[in-house]
């Protein structure tokens, strides 16, 4: 009887090492592969930077005067015109983004002056008010805009008005690469008034009235592309 335990027993204790040895071999079988370690990436950012103007700045242009035509009443005539000839663009705004750049550049608080004192114009105009409307003085002192390199006559024209009081000078895009930029040219013509009987009396008024024009020129850019 104790013979047939102790051969159980060794038999219990077979293959209970049988068993050991199997599940380490199983366990071996069914492992899955494991890799560890440790790296870095790195993306870049597409660099932002237009510039040409800090924010605003005030214009001024040379002192300017009608034309010195014979003195009359110029009915049926061409009108007198003189103008200030800028000698360079009173700014230059330039992307050196890696991106493209949607640029607006405005006229705003534009005033005619008499010393420190902002003229006051008529209401219905020169006509019945004995004094020129705004509408009428910027017909006669034109402020003009251009953004081509060189210009000549042909490129230049008036301001475009906005519904916020500002004016519209220039919007487009400049591309990428440095080399991108819209140069901002600015003038003053004074074109009398033809047609009618009261073209140097205008011009009287005006010189006796108003010694200076101000603005201030600004310009907003935007992203204008996702992609450099």
């Amino acid at each position: 009887m104790t013979k047939k335990k102790n051969i159980a027993s060794k038999l219990v204790l077979v293959l209970f090492v049988l068993t050991l040895i199997s599940c380490c071999l199983l366990g071996s079988t069914f492992a899955k592969y494991v890799s560890g370690g440790t790296g870095s990436a790195s993306v870049g950012i597409a660099k932002w930077d237009v510039s040409g103007l800090s924010d605003s700045m005030d214009i001024s242009v040379t002192k300017i005067s009608p034309d010195d035509a014979e003195k009359g009443t110029h009915n049926g005539e061409d009108p007198r015109t003189h103008m200030a000839k800028p000698a360079e663009a009173i700014a230059t705004i330039t992307n050196k983004s890696d991106v493209e750049a949607d640029v607006t550049v405005t006229l705003s608080d534009l005033s005619f002056k008499k010393g420190e004192n902002v003229v006051t114009f008529g209401t219905t105009g020169w006509e019945t008010d004995g004094k020129p409307s705004q509408a009428e003085m910027m017909k006669t002192v034109q402020l003009q805009f251009t953004t081509v390199a060189s210009p000549d006559e042909n490129d230049w024209q008036a301001l475009t008005y906005n519904a916020d009081g500002s004016y519209k000078v220039y919007n487009g895009t400049l591309a990428t690469g440095g080399s991108a930029a819209v140069s901002i040219w600015f003038r003053v013509v004074w074109v009398s008034q033809d047609g009618t009987n009261y073209a140097d009396e205008l011009d009287t008024w005006i010189g006796q009235n108003v010694t200076s024009i101000s603005a201030t020129l600004s310009f907003s850019a935007v992203q204008g592309s996702e992609k450099p």
